[in-house]
């Protein structure tokens, strides 16, 4: 069973209907650019493609207890992320993870930012893992926000080249430092859109929901095209994309790049409907499945 705290079908296209739709935070439809800085709230089993079982409030909290206590290599840690999730840490915490081998990664306060829901959702959720079996020597991670999915990645491939792609620069800055462990990893401070140039966007929103239109912010553009050629990248072995609805731009514009990328996996957001997606896949060249660990993503391979 996987327990919901109440997030909506509604903030993903094509939702089965036997989702929840009780307590929905409805998203925002303008297209988002890259940076994993482009989710919005949600626990890590709120995309379980069956009926969301809804439970009381204490359960939910021994819940998240055990999954704290999961994450945190050292009690130190455990209580760390205890206070951020409590809302009583006025400062980053450095944590020790895990999932990470026990290497630090730090977060910034919550509610001022939602670095710890990405903790939760990225090693409970676990959305951004690859079909088991899979050596890459090369990753390109398209919304890297804080850098944690990059992080698993090189825990899980520490021969691979990995390189994120982060439009906020705070939150960009934060991935380099959570990276820092793995020499293998490189951010990129810029946003991957359709076309090259620079995009605006509110910084006002939350950390992973950043939307692309007007707005006090502005972030360098790149098409893949460009990314690959300024990272010296002939071959990707796996494009990881969660760019909260600026995938439809980016797999609409097309380019040289879908030849010289293995596999893509895509999460497909509100305002572009699966069938599109796997359309707009299929004419790049790509045969194309439902990810089985998350019913709003795409596996697309070559």
């Amino acid at each position: 069973w996987k327990f919901s705290t109440g997030q909506s079908a509604r903030d993903h296209p094509a939702a089965p209907a036997s989702c929840s739709s009780g307590g929905a935070r409805g998203r925002r439809s303008t297209p988002r650019c890259a940076g994993r800085s482009n989710r919005s709230r949600r626990s890590s089993s709120d995309h379980h493609p069956v009926g969301l079982l809804v439970v009381p409030q204490k359960a939910r909290q021994v819940l998240e207890a055990a999954r704290t206590i999961a994450l945190g290599s050292d009690a130190a840690s455990v209580i760390a992320l205890t206070r951020v999730r409590a809302k009583r840490a006025p400062s980053e915490s450095t944590v020790r993870l895990r999932p990470l081998a026990g290497k630090s990664v730090t977060i910034r306060p919550y509610p001022r930012t939602v670095d710890v829901h990405v903790v939760h959702d990225t090693f409970i959720g676990r959305h951004h893992r690859l079909p088991k079996g899979m050596r890459p020597t090369s990753i390109v991670d398209l919304g890297a926000n804080i850098g944690l999915t990059m992080a698993d990645y090189a825990e899980v491939y520490p021969d691979a080249r990995i390189v994120g792609v982060e439009l906020d620069p705070g939150n960009a800055v934060l991935a380099t430092r959570n990276t820092a462990s793995y020499p293998n990893c490189r951010v990129v401070q810029a946003a991957v859109w359709s076309e090259n140039g620079s995009i605006s966007y509110d910084p006002s929103g939350e950390e992973w929901s950043y939307t692309v239109g007007p707005g006090s912010a502005s972030a360098e553009s790149l098409t893949i095209d460009a990314l690959l050629k300024r990272m010296d990248l002939d071959r990707v072995d796996v494009l990881k994309m969660d760019i909260e609805g600026a995938e439809q731009q980016v797999l609409q514009a097309g380019g040289d790049w879908p030849e010289r990328v293995g596999m893509i996996k895509v999460e497909i957001h509100r305002g572009y409907a699966l069938d599109e997606a796997q359309s707009d896949l299929r004419q790049l060249g790509f045969s194309v499945e439902i990810d089985s660990r998350h019913w709003s993503a795409l596996i697309a391979r070559r």
